[in-house]
This record gives C-alpha cells, sequence and structure tokens, in this order.
C-alpha cells in the first residue's frame, strides 16, 4: 500500500484531546455522563476538527450508549465542567479585525447563562494549560 493511502486511513481514527465524568443531576448515586473532546483530521478541508461526544448512562441496560451525532467544537479552546457538573465553561478564541479575541460562556444544561468578552486589552490570553 502507498504511504499516502496508508496516511489517509490512520487521519480518519479520531483520537481523545481530553474529557469530564459529569455528575448525575439527580442525587441518586446514578453513574456519571462522560464528555470527550476529540479530534479528527479532515483531509478534504486539510484541517484538524474537534468535537464533543457524550456517552450517557441507560437505565434500562445499566451500561453506556453514545449520543447519535457529536457536536463541534468551533473556535473552542478550552472547555471545562464545574465541580457539581451542573456548569460549563467555554473559552472561545478568534480573530476578529485583525486581533485575536477570547470570550468564556458558561453554559447550564442547554441554555447559555452568560458570556464574557475579552479583546486583550483588559486582560491577557486565557491559559488553558492541557485542557
Amino acid at each position: 500500500q502507498r504511504p499516502e493511502a496508508t496516511y489517509a486511513e490512520l487521519a480518519k481514527i479520531p483520537t481523545i484531546a481530553g474529557g469530564f465524568l459529569v455528575k448525575g443531576r439527580g442525587g441518586d448515586g446514578s453513574p456519571p455522563a462522560v464528555m470527550l473532546r476529540r479530534s479528527q483530521k479532515d483531509l478534504a478541508n486539510d484541517e484538524a476538527r474537534s468535537y464533543l461526544l457524550n456517552i450517557l448512562p441507560t437505565s434500562s441496560t445499566g451500561g453506556y450508549a453514545t449520543q447519535p451525532f457529536p457536536t463541534e467544537l468551533n473556535a473552542v479552546s478550552s472547555m471545562a465542567v464545574s465541580p457539581s457538573g451542573r456548569l460549563l465553561a467555554v473559552v472561545r478564541s478568534r480573530d476578529a479585525k485583525g486581533k485575536k479575541e477570547q470570550s468564556l460562556e458558561v453554559w447550564d444544561g442547554g441554555s447559555l447563562v452568560t458570556t464574557v468578552s475579552g479583546n486583550g486589552e483588559l486582560h491577557g490570553a486565557v491559559y488553558s494549560g492541557d485542557v
């Protein structure tokens, strides 16, 4: 097999870039959900794609099931789940008008609670470590 074909096959394999265990909201000792941040090379567009895959506990079998489709993480540089498992903080980085801008979003379930925008003048870049 040619090296290009081997590379194309290997690039199709998604890698895990990070993840979280999220406590159940009921407080009844139910198993945690799993949030995986995955990355995969898009060879047709020559870019890396990052997406979130949720793996949820199933009450009927006691096992886990993945959501049918992942959620793409556009411009997300970092994310973290609160210790309670209720809130999600998302840091987005993008270029706007020739300047690098970052914003911090706080999510509660499927609802955006607040967004704080930063243009780098009042606050430097947000350090995200290895997340």
